[in-house]
Order: C-alpha cells, then sequence, then structure tokens
C-alpha cells in the first residue's frame, strides 16, 4: 500500500503544485484601457492566423485549452461538435486567442490585428471580436481620416476626443460583447498604421488623455464645420446621456456664410427615393439652443413619417445635405434645402480649431472652447466599479 500511494503521490503531485497551474488569461485582468471591435459577423468560415506565441482560452470560463510557442494558420467552421481550428474542440462554441508576447499579432481574413481575439459560434455562424488597447484602435482608426491636418494642436484635440468617445464606449458598455463595430469606426486593424506620422505623434504626445465631465467620460464628438454653433450629443442623437451642452461661438458670422449650401429634389424623385405616397409637407424638429435638426417628418395623405438626420442624409447623399444645419424650402413641385457648415454639429469643430490653432491657442484652449466645464485627465486604467470610477475621476 505504501508504494501504491506513493507511486499515485509522484503521479498526480504535479496536477496539485502550484508551480504547474494552469496559465489565466492575464489579458482579462492585467492591461491598459482595451476596447472590443466587432470584426466579422454572420461568417460561414474564417481564415484565423496567429503569427507568434499565443494561448487560446474559453472566454466564459477562463479556462485554457492550448498554448503554442509557434503560430498556427487555418480555416476555422463551427460545426455541431463545436469550433474547428486544424482540429476539432469538441464541446467548445467560443474561444479568445491571446498573445504571449507583444510581437505577436493575429490576421483575421488577411487583415493584422493587435491584441486578442474572440471568436464564437452563434447559431452555426461565426463571430470575431477583437479586443485591442485603446492607443492602438486609435491609431487605426484615425490614420486615414485626417491625413489634409497637420497642424499638432488640433491633432492633439482631435486624438483626445476620440479617446474621450472610446472610453465612454468602454465604460458603458463593460457588459455589452463589444463596444464598436468596426464599420462604424473605421478600424481597419494594424496595417494602415504608420501613414499620418503627425498623427502618430499625436496619438503619442497625449496617451491615456481624455476629457471628464463631472468625472466621467462621455459622448464626445466631432464635426468638420459647425458653422459657428454647436449642438450637444444628447440632443441630437436622442440619447439620455451627461454630456457637455453646445455652444455658440462669437465672431463666426463671416465664416458661417462661407460655409453655405443649398440643393433641391423634386418631390417625385423624393417619394420615390423614401418609398412614400406623394408627400404633402415636410417639417423639421431641432434643437432649439443651435437650430441643429434633429429628425424630419414626412406627411402624406392620412400619415406621416420621421427620418433621423443620420437616416436622411445617407438616403439623400452626405455631398448634398452636407449638415444639419438647414431650412427647407417648398414649392409646386420641388423641396430647396440650404444650410451651413459640414457634419453633424456635435463637439470639436475641425475648421474653427484650424482657425484657433493660427491664432496661437493649444489643445487645451481648443478643447475647453467646444466641451465647457470639462477637464483633463490621464487616465490608464478604468476602474472596475461605479464607485471607483468617481474616485479616480
Amino acid at each position: 500500500m505504501k508504494y501504491l500511494m506513493a507511486l499515485l503521490a509522484l503521479v498526480f503531485a504535479p496536477l496539485f503544485s502550484k508551480a504547474v497551474e494552469l496559465p489565466k488569461d492575464e489579458a482579462q485582468t492585467i492591461k491598459p484601457v482595451t476596447i472590443k471591435v466587432l470584426l466579422q459577423d454572420k461568417q460561414a468560415s474564417l481564415l484565423i492566423e496567429v503569427n507568434g506565441a499565443h494561448r487560446v482560452f474559453c472566454p466564459h470560463s477562463n479556462v485554457l485549452l492550448s498554448s503554442s510557442s509557434f503560430g498556427k494558420r487555418d480555416q476555422l467552421f463551427a460545426k455541431e461538435e463545436g469550433l474547428s481550428w486544424g482540429k476539432l474542440l469538441p464541446g467548445t462554441q467560443a474561444i479568445r486567442i491571446v498573445p504571449i508576447d507583444g510581437q505577436t499579432t493575429i490576421f483575421v481574413n488577411g487583415v493584422q490585428y493587435k491584441g486578442c481575439l474572440e471568436l464564437y459560434d452563434i447559431g452555426g455562424a461565426l463571430r470575431a471580436i477583437n479586443e485591442v488597447d485603446v492607443e492602438s484602435y486609435l491609431r487605426s482608426c484615425l490614420a486615414t481620416k485626417f491625413t489634409a491636418i497637420q497642424e499638432s494642436e488640433v491633432l492633439d484635440a482631435l486624438v483626445i476626443t476620440a479617446r474621450t468617445y472610446a472610453y465612454y464606449l468602454v465604460e458603458k458598455g463593460r457588459s455589452q460583447p463589444w463596444h464598436i463595430t468596426a464599420e462604424e469606426s473605421g478600424y481597419q486593424g494594424l496595417a494602415v498604421t504608420l501613414q499620418h506620422l503627425a498623427m502618430e505623434k499625436a496619438v503619442t504626445q497625449t496617451s491615456h488623455a481624455i476629457l471628464t465631465y463631472h468625472k466621467h467620460p462621455f459622448a464626445a464628438c466631432y464635426t468638420e464645420n459647425s458653422a459657428g454653433r454647436t449642438a450637444s450629443f444628447s440632443s441630437i442623437f436622442r440619447k439620455k446621456t451627461l454630456a457637455p451642452q453646445g455652444v455658440v461661438l462669437s465672431g463666426m458670422e463671416a465664416e458661417r456664410q462661407k460655409s453655405a449650401w443649398s440643393f433641391q429634389i423634386s418631390k417625385q424623385e423624393f417619394s420615390e427615393l423614401f418609398q412614400l405616397p406623394s408627400p404633402s409637407a415636410l417639417s423639421v424638429f431641432t434643437d432649439k439652443a443651435s437650430g441643429k435638426v434633429y429628425a424630419v417628418k414626412v406627411a402624406y395623405g392620412q400619415g406621416s413619417k420621421t427620418f433621423d438626420f443620420p437616416m436622411l442624409q445617407r438616403s439623400l447623399g452626405i455631398n448634398k445635405l452636407k449638415s444639419n444645419d438647414f431650412t427647407i424650402e417648398e414649392t409646386a413641385h420641388f423641396y430647396r434645402f440650404q444650410g451651413y457648415g459640414e457634419g453633424m454639429g456635435v463637439g470639436l469643430c475641425l475648421h474653427t480649431a484650424h482657425l484657433l490653432a493660427q491664432k496661437g491657442l493649444d489643445a487645451k484652449k481648443i478643447l475647453s472652447t467646444f466641451f465647457a466645464d470639462t477637464t483633463i485627465e490621464k487616465l490608464k486604467n478604468l476602474p472596475n466599479n461605479q464607485k471607483d470610477l468617481d474616485k479616480n475621476l
């Protein structure tokens, strides 16, 4: 019996030894602020390539499924028995691929990403979510959008605004499977970074800096040209959220007139475009403080339909309906839209920021112009609960 007990001890001791505890997914706990981006959804298969050392966990239980010091490239499928990535993982409907070091990157259908990758079987189709640090996320989202902007103070203000919004999404969506989609954010992974060196510098030198309002990150936005006035996020997007009020900028009337635009559309074309009976009247819903339009009501016959501004702009065309600062004039056969500026008219106005930078204002003063009663904070980690958030912000 003694020999049997000794043999059992030798066999099973490693399983209970602290020295060989299964590694835990430290990327879940010890990390900077990260954001989850939905890359792909409802896919029959995905080509997944990891080009370095990595571990594979179950995202629900944090149990280690496999570990490798080498890369791996194979097609991923969702099967009845479980996910299959080169080999079948019986009973597994989700995996989380975690790089072991900072040199490892992951490719999804040929696009390279930093951070972790979560893959889910959703009703027999695949969903891919990239969890990446916010700094890398910003480098990807902003790299190709603003190549015409070179002023460092404007870029710094823009990056801080974008980072604030990212932190807001993360804090608000703690329990959500993802915070934003790649399509709506313009996130394109690692390959598009380092294409706008001035933007790269702005991300680096403002690292972890965000705006807080009442001690919280908020839905901070930017607009191309506010035509001298902005509206609050909640008034335009009709969401009940804590955010600064809009502003009216003094001495901007001449700039406002320079930004004037107009176009007209026939009533017949309008009704065909929106698949409605011949409309009898159009009326606008506006933010009282700024005059910005957040929705348009179309009356026809005995009914009516209301379109929010983003949908109206997508349908009419962004090059025609340039902003939500407009009025509608009706004639016998046409609707004539006349407006000012460009964009949603919320948050940081890039056109005005450029003018302010030329006058010598720095990023902090530019931001305070558009976001009243806010503070710039450096925040590397988001607290785990609301009480800690209030304490740290």
